[in-house]
């Protein structure tokens, strides 16, 4: 009797220890928390407005982690679609406080409510918008955190605004400027080459913020291309600009030849000549052999030189490539300067009688703004930039802009059957 009594306390024992080893493992166990869900809440809370949406928010945790004293703390931020970084919370407080705390999250786009359970509170919306919903777990040894965007209603999606990168001035009106450029906008991975080219008039932009009424939402990324001239393919038309590399054989903007100079591509510098002797020919021309399906690029030429007279004398000539015009020959003579200015882009400066020509990637010449008193004084003179909404961010564009969202927190958004469901930002 007394060895069965014996061996029953060993087995009893060896469960005591075994269960306090479990125990102590949870403990060790690190900070996580898997997963939070929402539901919709309808008619459980009362309504403060027209607008209101209301949802309860649960967040699981780790098995292990269930029995560790953990302190809880939400976080709701009412997102701003511009481009930023939305990886993490600033200035997280780590405080000593009972997990049962009940704790109110008040602004005038959200209400948000912790009840005695700390892992599952009500959140009341009542603006539509993206919301960034976190929850941060701290122990004595770490704090961890997990965080969704959560998307409700139907949120006001900015305009892009676009501007040249030039000086502000009362005086630039619309008459100061001339021609158009084309853009192309790739936003919530949709095909480039499908996406929708829109012209865009010089006149319109001048000097001040153009509204394109194009939407962008930044938190799905997006890419703004920009050119002067757009060439049929086989399959579709393509955006074009000078100075951009990498396009295919046929692509090409504009070369020129000046006596024994033959071949020289355009980019977006000043074509400076010199010392021109009798009867030169300074030919500008097609490079690639696709057909232009729309856009002028126009070559406005200035001259220093020597009149009939000797005297010196100071004349400009313009002119423009086209679909059917495919090159411009002038003949020069006696010019001991010349500065050659393409694009499709016009702008004629205060108390000037003719334009200086430029591209969207700007024009690489300090002369028209040697104060540097433009936005980006770093970037070309009249480089395209551009912002998301009035009030958004300006970022530099010229011929290309690629903005891809960091944080790969999912987007949970209502579907049809009226439930929420992530949607991955890449």
């Amino acid at each position: 009797m007394d060895l069965i009594k014996k061996i029953g306390c060993f087995f009893i024992f060896i469960i005591f220890l075994l269960g306090c080893s479990t125990n102590e493992d949870d403990k060790e166990a690190p900070l996580e928390i898997k997963d939070i869900s929402i539901n919709e809440v309808i008619d459980r809370v009362p309504k403060a407005g027209k607008y209101q949406v209301d949802v309860e928010l649960f967040a699981q945790l780790n098995e292990k982690n269930v029995e560790q004293d953990i302190f809880y703390e939400w976080f709701v931020e009412s997102i701003e679609l511009d481009i930023r970084d939305l990886t993490s919370i600033e200035n997280i407080a780590v405080k000593d406080r009972p997990a049962t705390t009940i704790k109110k999250i008040e602004s005038k786009n959200y209400f948000l409510e912790v009840g005695k359970n700390p892992l599952n509170v009500l959140l009341s919306v009542y603006k539509p918008g993206y919301y960034k919903i976190s929850l941060v777990a701290t122990n004595l040894e770490e704090t961890t955190e997990k965080s969704i965007l959560l998307k409700i209603g139907e949120p006001e999606i900015p305009h892009l605004f676009l501007k040249f990168n030039i000086p502000n001035a009362k005086d630039l009106s619309a008459d100061n400027f001339k021609g158009e450029f084309f853009i192309q906008v790739v936003n919530d991975n949709k095909i480039a080459k499908n996406a929708k080219i829109t012209p865009i008039k010089a006149r319109d932009v001048n000097s001040g913020w153009f509204d394109t009424s194009i939407d962008i939402n930044p938190l799905l990324s997006f890419g703004i291309n920009a050119g002067t001239h757009l060439v049929k393919d086989e399959e579709s038309i393509n955006l074009c600009s000078l100075g951009r590399n990498g396009m295919p054989t046929g692509y090409d903007g504009l070369k020129y030849d000046i006596s024994d100079v033959l071949g020289k591509e355009v980019f977006i510098s000043p074509i400076l000549l010199k010392n021109i002797e009798n009867n030169s020919i300074f030919k500008i021309y097609k490079s690639g052999n696709k057909t232009w399906s729309a856009g002028v690029i126009y070559l406005s030429l200035l001259m220093w030189g020597y009149d009939k007279k000797g005297k010196d004398e100071f004349t400009f000539i313009e002119n423009s490539v086209t679909a059917q015009n495919k090159e411009i020959t002038n003949f020069l003579s006696n010019k001991f300067l010349a500065k050659a200015f393409v694009g499709s882009i016009g702008h004629k400066a205060p108390l000037n009688d003719y334009y200086i020509y430029f591209s969207p990637e700007g024009l690489d010449s300090e002369e028209l703004d040697a104060n540097k008193k433009r936005e980006f004084s770093s970037l070309p003179y009249g480089c395209l930039i551009g912002k998301l909404g009035e009030n958004g961010t300006s970022f530099p564009i010229g011929s290309k802009y690629v903005y891809t969202e960091t944080s790969e927190l999912p987007i949970y958004e209502k579907n049809e059957l009226n439930s929420y469901t992530a949607r991955n930002i890449k």
